[in-house]
């Protein structure tokens, strides 16, 4: 998960070339919908409509994310949108508390603002101190770890005996009307015969669909059922690790800081690596 997602801003980037936040988005989520439009048609009468609010809060921290990390990579760096995905973990635990009820260990928490630290550490070395542009655009990736918050708190509360194929497949139903639409409000399909390197953009978006969507999703879901809200979500911090590692197997130099930022990281996994608790809480740790 943190090798696909951590791709996903390279991708992004390009995908940005001859398309729009929005038009990337749409295109993103109609090509992932299309992919599992089988499977949804077979298994339609398994879905769990009586939850279809629940549903619906899934469907919008699926989508929104994509759409406002991708506008606020527009005005600020790789590495400010970096340092603010990996606030995830500590909305997940402030929205389980106030939205869910739920209750973590302090060795959880502690767990998340030392992996937390790490990752900042990790991501101001590795990319340099590169945090200008336009500070209101970071208004948006916060929003984006925010939804991912909600979605990750309500995929455990609502959602543990699910398929996570099924459960993917249905919240990105509820995305694709609304993303054909506007692609066909928006003129995009035009772009393709018209627009120089409109093809080379369409093919990273498709990559994002496949691995950054649909199997990223699917495994995600996966994670939260087996190992807790709280744990897949430090997938955030892991990312600039994975970053890291692999400049280093493409000659980029490391410091004795990177490993302290590193071992941070990993401490912080293994601090939110508990056993669950009994009751009701047990489906937000």
């Amino acid at each position: 998960l943190s090798l696909v997602w951590g791709s996903s801003f390279f991708l992004i980037k390009k995908a940005l070339i001859a398309f729009h936040p929005f038009e990337l988005v749409s295109l993103r989520l109609s090509i992932a919908f299309l992919i599992l439009l089988p499977f949804f048609m077979y298994k339609f009468k398994e879905i769990p409509w009586e939850k279809w609010k629940a549903l619906l809060v899934v469907s919008v921290g699926t989508g929104a994310p994509f759409t406002l990390y991708a506008i606020a990579q527009t005005g600020i760096s790789s590495s400010l949108t970096g340092i603010l995905n990996s606030l995830t973990p500590l909305f997940t635990i402030l929205v389980g508390v106030l939205v869910f009820k739920s209750q973590f260990a302090r060795h959880k928490i502690l767990g998340v603002l030392v992996g937390l630290l790490g990752a900042i550490l990790l991501v101001v070395l590795t990319d340099g101190t590169d945090l200008e542009g336009d500070n209101r655009f970071a208004v948006f990736a916060i929003m984006a770890s925010l939804c991912y918050a909600f979605r990750s708190n309500t995929v455990k509360y609502y959602f543990q005996d699910l398929s996570p194929i099924l459960l993917t497949a249905v919240t990105l139903s509820f995305l694709f009307l609304p993303s054909i639409l506007y692609l066909g409000a928006a003129g995009t399909f035009q772009k393709l015969d018209s627009l120089e390197g409109a093809w080379f953009s369409l093919g990273a978006i498709a990559i994002l669909a496949v691995f950054g969507t649909v199997f990223a999703t699917i495994l995600f879901y996966k994670l939260i059922q087996l190992a807790g809200v709280l744990f897949a979500t430090m997938i955030s911090y892991l990312m600039p690790l994975v970053a890291l590692l692999l400049g280093f197997l493409d000659g980029e130099v490391i410091v004795g800081l990177h490993f302290v930022g590193m071992a941070m990281i990993l401490a912080g996994v293994y601090l939110t690596r508990g056993e669950r608790k009994n009751g009701r809480n047990r489906s937000s740790n």
